[in-house]
């Protein structure tokens, strides 16, 4: 029902922007797009929630992901398409070597995503969408923490920023009777 009901808004934001999409400027058509992609991705959290009434979540994440995918087939056939005619001839040591360094960085990557997406879905399980919703966006809070990691120079806004999401973060997950971290909920 609830992922019904984002796909029809999803189809009438569609719908007004195609019809639109010429008459705009490039910043205001930007701007929608990424309402609609913000619209999209806010609506998968209740989708989540949702499926998790009937199957568990690595079931859930697997099927997301073969899903995902098969959606990514024609984007990689397309963008192969195009790169074959500027194709530079490698040598056989160049080729292993870069066939080496991709799988290896597909392996790494896609561990990385398995483990992220494994934990949000089990934390998705435990409290609401939009508690849920709201800690996956906390990733931005890392950025600024991993630039100083990295010795990269960050603008003291930014820390302001950061404080501030952690503050919510604390005022979604805290309750007013216990003023400790929860589980669930």
């Amino acid at each position: 029902c609830a992922l019904r009901e984002a796909a029809f808004f999803v189809r009438i934001l569609y719908n007004l922007v195609r019809k639109e999409i010429n008459l705009m400027s490039k910043k205001m058509r930007s701007n929608i797009l990424l309402l609609i992609t913000a619209a999209i991705w806010g609506s998968a959290f209740v989708a989540q929630k949702s499926g998790m009434d009937y199957i568990g979540p690595l079931t859930y994440g697997g099927i997301r992901t073969f899903i995902g995918g098969l959606a990514l087939i024609p984007v990689i056939l397309v963008l192969d398409k195009g790169k074959s005619k500027t194709k530079v001839k490698k040598t056989p040591e160049e080729e292993a070597a870069e066939k080496k360094l991709l799988i290896i960085g597909g392996i790494c990557c896609g561990l990385a995503l398995f483990v992220a997406s494994t934990l949000q879905q089990y934390g998705v399980s435990y409290t609401t969408a939009g508690k849920a919703g709201f800690i996956t966006t906390l990733y931005v809070v890392m950025v600024p923490i991993f630039s100083v990691v990295l010795r990269k120079k960050v603008r003291p806004i930014i820390w302001l920023c950061v404080l501030m999401g952690a503050t919510g973060l604390y005022l979604l997950c805290m309750t007013d009777a216990s003023f400790k971290l929860q589980f669930g909920a």
